[in-house]
Parts: C-alpha cells; sequence; structure tokens
C-alpha cells in the first residue's frame, strides 16, 4: 500500500532483525534521509534480540521520555535452563552451570508455575541492572567498564511487570510472554526467574512485540527497507501503520485551537484553556490521563505537547510549523 511520509516529525516502526545493533539500524536509516535530518530511536533493543524499533525522525525523539514513561513494552522470552553468562544471554561467557531438572510434564504443573511467577513477580519489582548493559556510571556505559575487565554494581530499580505467562515449552527451555515497564531488562528477569525455580540459566532468544499499541505484525522488516544510497521519496511503498504520526504513537487528549489562538502557541503565548476550539472526540475515549495534552490546529497539525498549569497551556515543546519533507 502506497503511504505518503506525514508531515513534519514522525515515527517509523522497524523490525529490527536479531545480529545487529540498534544504532547500525539507526544509521542505515539516517543515510536515507536529508542531511541534519534529526533521527534516533526509542529503547535499544540488545543486538541478540530482534523485534519493534521505533525511529524518531525530524524531531520526533522529543517524545522519547514520554514513551518510556506510558508505554508498556511486551516480549517473548526464550530462555535456558543449565547455565549462566556475564551477559545474560547467549553470547556471553559461562560463569556458573548447574544440571537442570526442570520440566514441564502437565497443564496442571503449567498453571502451577504461572500462578507461582505470577504471585511473586506480578506488580512492583526491583531489578538490578546488568553489568553488560547501556546504564551509565561516571558518564559511561556499563557494557564498557565490564569489557574493561569492571564489573560495576548498581543499586536496584522500581520496575513494574504488567503481565506474565509461561508458554508450553520443552525442557531445558523455557518460554515466557512478559509486558514490563521501560527500563526492565528480561535478561536479568529470567536469571531470577530462573533463582526462583531453584535453577541457573540464561537467554536463548528475545523478540520485542510492541510498544504500546505498536506492533511487530506492523514493524517494517529488512527486505522493505530502502536500499543503501537511497533518499526518502515522498511516498513510499509501506504499510500505513509503520509510519506513525507522533500522537498515533501516543494518543493523549488532544485539544484543537483556532486562529489567532494556533498561531500564538505556536510563538510561545500562554493559552488559556477556556480558548480551545473543541476537543478531539478521542479526547474523551482516554480519560484516565488527564495530561500530556497534545495541541492542533484546526486542520489537525500538531503543534505541541503542553500540561495545564492554572487554566493555561505551558508547552513540553512545540513542533516545526514546516515539514522538513
Amino acid at each position: 500500500m502506497l503511504r505518503s511520509v506525514p508531515e513534519g516529525p514522525f515515527v517509523l516502526n522497524v523490525y529490527k532483525p536479531s545480529g545487529v545493533t540498534s544504532a547500525h539500524v539507526v544509521n542505515r536509516f539516517k543515510h536515507m534521509l536529508p542531511k541534519k535530518t534529526k533521527i534516533g530511536h526509542f529503547g535499544t533493543l540488545d543486538p541478540f534480540a530482534s523485534g519493534v524499533l521505533l525511529l524518531g525522525i525530524g524531531g520526533a525523539s522529543k517524545i522519547n521520555d514520554f514513551v518510556h514513561k506510558y508505554l508498556p513494552k511486551t516480549y517473548l522470552a526464550l530462555g535456558r535452563f543449565g547455565s549462566q553468562t556475564d551477559t545474560g544471554d547467549y553470547t556471553g561467557c559461562v560463569i556458573r552451570e548447574k544440571r537442570s531438572s526442570f520440566s514441564i510434564e502437565s497443564l496442571k504443573e503449567l498453571k502451577d508455575i504461572n500462578d507461582n511467577l505470577k504471585t511473586k513477580f506480578l506488580g512492583n519489582y526491583y531489578q538490578t541492572p546488568p553489568s553488560f548493559s547501556a546504564v551509565k556510571y561516571k558518564g559511561k556505559a556499563l557494557y564498557k567498564w565490564a569489557r574493561e575487565g569492571a564489573i560495576i554494581k548498581k543499586d536496584p530499580v522500581l520496575r513494574e511487570i504488567y503481565k506474565l505467562e509461561v508458554l508450553p515449552a520443552k525442557a531445558p527451555y523455557f518460554l515466557f510472554r512478559v509486558q514490563v515497564s521501560s527500563g526492565t531488562y528480561i535478561r536479568t528477569l529470567f536469571e531470577d526467574i530462573a533463582d526462583c525455580l531453584g535453577e541457573v540459566g540464561t537467554l536463548a532468544a528475545l523478540t520485542r512485540e510492541s510498544i504500546g499499541k505498536i506492533s511487530i505484525k506492523d514493524a517494517l522488516n529488512e527486505k522493505g527497507w530502502l536500499p543503501k544510497g537511497e533518499r526518502f521519496r515522498t511516498t513510499l511503498d509501506w504499510s500505513p501503520h509503520c509510519l506513525l504520526r507522533m500522537d498515533e504513537i501516543l494518543p493523549f487528549k488532544k485539544a484543537i485551537l483556532s486562529p489567532p489562538n494556533d498561531l500564538g502557541y505556536i510563538n510561545g503565548k500562554q493559552i488559556c484553556r477556556n480558548r480551545v476550539a473543541s476537543w478531539a472526540k478521542e479526547s474523551f475515549d482516554q480519560g484516565k490521563i488527564v495530561e500530556p495534552i497534545w495541541i492542533t490546529n484546526q486542520e489537525g497539525k500538531l503543534l505541541g505537547l503542553s500540561r495545564e498549569e492554572k487554566g493555561f497551556f505551558s508547552p513540553y515543546f512545540n513542533l516545526p510549523t514546516k515539514s522538513h519533507f
């Protein structure tokens, strides 16, 4: 299906294959864009992992913190019992081995394991970031310290496990689907699950299936990437679901401003909530999120993202009035 490039900043839902870094994918698309166009991703996927990688293009990276704060991430993970590595996945060096006795022989056993792990892990979950991770210490990523022989231990960080389901798998493998808050390391979660079951283990495969409602089934796979050296065109033979406006990623309430208030907002003028011409219909379907609030003009163009303070819209950021594409 032919899809026009959205006006202004937009987000691209890309399928990252295993075996490449997230930075590699960013650089691959960077060379397709006009010079000086800003591009970045919304959360690293480890090189061994695959799945949804969201790219913010043309200034869309401004919503990065909001994606992390509001959108859960869903993963399908395959672990293997019997050994533990320094990285928490199969690419690392084995640091501990233990003969595994774990197996699931019946649906009842599967249900009991699910019930047990949900009791222990659902809700608040304190997790120590792995030594091989992008978390920083003294301005340098932990994995860089680890490669230099310095293993840095960070304090546990509060995360949240929203859903956890163990799926049938043949021993010594352990298959599970989990929905978590941003910043949760599934490598470490599986190590904790293994310990809870009296085992040691490491991840054999990991796929990020979704970020919020943005699904892997709509992601642009590698076959659909433009050839190296080819630039973005005004229209692309891509699915309409992989090329998204920022408000499609973050479906917050939406206030519509009419002239001259829309121009005043763009120019930094404080706009009173009472000056809103109307609220988008979907705003009333959200209900739970009071803020942030998308601001648009009557043509539907996004003007910025704001919070409400004492009856006025206070911008988190405003957007350029002209498209770079």
